[in-house]
This record gives C-alpha cells, sequence and structure tokens, in this order.
C-alpha cells in the first residue's frame, strides 16, 4: 500500500518513477473528499480542493498508472452512486463523482485488454466524509460489508461494483426516470444540506 496525497501531483509522479514498470497486480485509487452544505456556502478554497482531489487526482493515477501494471492487472477508481443523481448539498463531490465514473467507463474500452478497470460505486458507509452529513443516510452498511463487497467485485468479472443492491437499484431506476418526475421525488425524500 501507498497512500498518496493526490492534490499534490508531483507526489505521484515520483511514487511512479520508483515502481517497476509491469510489477503490480493492481492500483486502486479511493481518493474523495466532500464538503456537505448549501451552494452558496461553499467556500473556494475548500471547494478546489476537493475537486483537485476527486477529478484531476484520479485523472493523473489513470495517466500515470498503467504501465505499472501486468498484463491483466486492475485499475481500480472509486466513483459513487452520488455521480448518478444530484442531490442537494453535495454539488462538488456529485459532480466530481459523476465524471469520475465516466472516465473509468472511458479507460475500461480504452486500456482493454491489458488493463482491467473496474468502478467502484459505494452507497453510504460510516467514514470520515459520511460524519459530516445531518441526514438519516439509507441502506448503510458497515465498513466491513464494503470491504466485503469490493473484494467479491474485484475477484468476479463485471466493470461495476456497486453496493448496498437495493439502495443503488433505488438510485438507478431514479436516474432512469424523466426529471420532472426525478427531480419531484428528490425534493419529497427530504435530503436537504446541512445549514452553516
Amino acid at each position: 500500500m501507498l497512500p498518496l496525497d493526490l492534490a499534490r501531483p508531483e507526489a505521484l509522479a515520483q511514487a511512479v518513477a520508483e515502481i517497476a514498470p509491469g510489477s503490480l497486480d493492481a492500483v486502486i485509487c479511493t481518493a474523495a473528499l466532500y464538503d456537505p452544505g448549501r451552494i452558496a456556502d461553499l467556500e473556494p478554497e475548500t471547494t478546489a480542493r476537493l475537486v483537485t482531489v476527486n477529478l484531476p487526482g484520479s485523472l493523473d493515477v489513470a495517466r500515470l498508472t498503467p504501465p505499472l501494471l501486468r498484463d491483466g492487472g486492475q485499475l481500480v477508481l472509486f466513483g459513487s452512486v452520488a455521480g448518478w443523481f444530484g442531490l442537494p448539498g453535495g454539488q462538488p463531490y456529485s459532480a466530481t463523482k459523476a465524471a469520475v465514473n465516466n472516465l473509468a467507463e472511458s479507460l475500461r474500452v480504452e486500456l482493454a485488454p491489458r488493463v482491467d478497470v473496474r468502478l467502484v460505486c459505494p452507497g453510504f458507509v460510516p467514514t470520515r466524509l459520511t460524519a459530516k452529513n445531518r441526514f438519516a443516510m439509507p441502506a448503510i452498511i458497515t465498513p466491513e460489508q464494503a470491504a466485503q463487497a469490493v473484494i467479491r467485485g474485484l475477484q468476479g468479472r463485471a466493470f461495476g461494483i456497486r453496493f448496498p443492491r437495493r439502495f443503488t437499484l433505488a438510485i438507478r431506476l431514479l436516474r432512469a426516470l424523466p426529471y420532472a418526475l426525478s427531480l419531484r421525488l428528490t425534493a419529497r425524500i427530504g435530503v436537504r444540506p446541512p445549514d452553516r
């Protein structure tokens, strides 16, 4: 395991330079920042750091690490269910995770067959990020359950690893509805950004 600060691109470049090409079985990019709140209350500096870590950080991992993987090695990007449908109070996070989801989809085709690109889209898991939420998080699962879901997914063949199943299915159905209906349902759910 090699922890890195993806807000510092030079740290990733330096780490990559020290790893022999073709020597890794997997690269897993879980980097994410989250700062909930009303859009008018977002702090520009905090939002800029969030965007830098969540999107350019993932782009840098995707650009620099594939040569380090053995043939058939896995490049695993963590997107989010939050990237499937915009919910109030987390716009920068949702927008950047939507971009990561899209990035993984495009890489799956571009880097095949040498690199096995996977996309992990978790629902709610208790972390430092979700501790900031001020609403009841539906279908929340433990970190251990999330880890098991990721391991099972990576041992399988599916591109997308989504969990928990019932919650992710509900969000996918919400995404498939016409906007007039899906936005009305979103307002009824009662997810509201916290007041700062």
